[in-house]
């Protein structure tokens, strides 16, 4: 099932590449063309990984629960990430005025 997440990766990557080059063109129709064109190349491969997750059974919950454990083990693993640096407690440091 992960390898379903590489399509829309690779469709939206090729859609941008189909708008950057469709805004070169000289015209207005050509250039709405290449946009919608980039538009479906991305939103297509999307609906599709969809449409088979939603037949592999998982309901809409059961995917965010998977994705909240996947970033839980990502935070997990890189720990440096997410959290600050804490003070030590009671190690404050007094100044005396004379």
């Amino acid at each position: 099932m992960r390898i379903l997440f590489m399509i829309p990766l690779v469709g939206s990557l090729l859609g941008c590449v189909v708008l950057a080059f469709s805004m070169l063109v000289g015209s207005a129709p050509q250039q709405a063309a290449g946009a919608a064109f980039a538009i479906g190349m991305g939103v297509l491969p999307y609906v599709l990984v969809r449409s088979i997750m939603f037949m592999n059974g998982r309901t809409a919950t059961q995917n965010a629960d998977l994705i909240v454990a996947a970033i839980h083990r990502t935070a997990a693993a890189q720990p440096a990430l997410h959290t600050a640096p804490q003070p030590e407690p009671n190690k404050a440091r007094h100044i005396r005025f004379d």
